[in-house]
């Protein structure tokens, strides 16, 4: 059996605020400074945001160069060819409709790989 690293858990999240954002405990056992910690926290989601969307579109890009059509792609996604409004779209993760989004306009420059995305 091969082993596998884990993700982490909201426990091991918490600790990376807490190392991140050592400032924010006052030497005096005071109550924290809780919007540092949690400032700290959504700069670690946004970095997991980031990453999951960067996942997504590795595997929505493979399957279009091994011939899967947009609309497979999109259902498998929770995304489907309906107003915005619409429930099923609203019910839809939206790091997912961005990631589909972003590889089906890939022949754009600045979304075709992200070394042509500008800094």
């Amino acid at each position: 059996m091969t082993d596998h690293p884990t993700l982490p858990d909201l426990d091991d999240l918490i600790a990376e605020v807490d190392r991140r954002c050592s400032s924010a405990y006052l030497a005096t056992g005071d109550q924290p400074d809780w919007i540092e910690l949690l400032k700290a926290g959504t700069s670690i989601a946004a970095e997991l945001q980031a990453l999951g969307d960067d996942l997504v579109q590795e595997y929505v890009e493979h399957s279009r160069s091994h011939g899967q059509s947009w609309a497979a792609i999109g259902e498998a996604l929770g995304v489907f060819a309906r107003r915005p409004s619409s429930a099923s779209c609203r019910r839809a993760g939206l790091r997912a409709r961005r990631a589909f989004l972003r590889a089906a306009h890939s022949d754009d420059p600045y979304e075709k790989g992200r070394s042509a995305a500008p800094q």
